[in-house]
């Protein structure tokens, strides 16, 4: 990395910031990260049913802290279940990894369920 930041005349300040991302997102990867559903094949062969049900659980405790969300929780319980089952996934950020870019329009939302987002431009 550093002998291709040289040849390609990269400032000092740039290439010192570029290894900074490349080498926490390095160990970040190193480390052990979160088991995703996709990745656990048995679960291939749920039950629709049972599927729905583990949906609720993973996601309904980290959605309804949304004023909205909430409401509809205590209001319309089955639209809820419909959205944890179809409409959330997980994701894992290592540290430094982009979620979004300021300026871009939004195409998700996103609930932190665990670590923290640094924001800036």
């Amino acid at each position: 990395l550093f002998n291709f930041l040289q040849e390609n005349r990269i400032s000092l300040d740039l290439s010192s910031r570029i290894q900074s991302v490349v080498l926490a997102q390095y160990e970040s990867k190193r480390r052990a990260t979160r088991i995703h559903e996709p990745h656990v094949s048995l679960l291939k062969f749920l039950p629709r049913s049972l599927k729905e049900q583990m949906h609720v659980q993973m996601y309904q405790p980290v959605i309804v802290k949304h004023p909205f969300l909430n409401a509809l929780d205590s209001y319309h319980e089955w639209t809820l279940t419909k959205i944890c089952d179809m409409a959330m996934s997980q994701q894992s950020l290592g540290s430094a990894e982009e979620l979004f870019a300021w300026g871009k329009e939004a195409e998700h939302m996103y609930f932190v369920a665990s670590g923290c987002l640094l924001y800036f431009e």
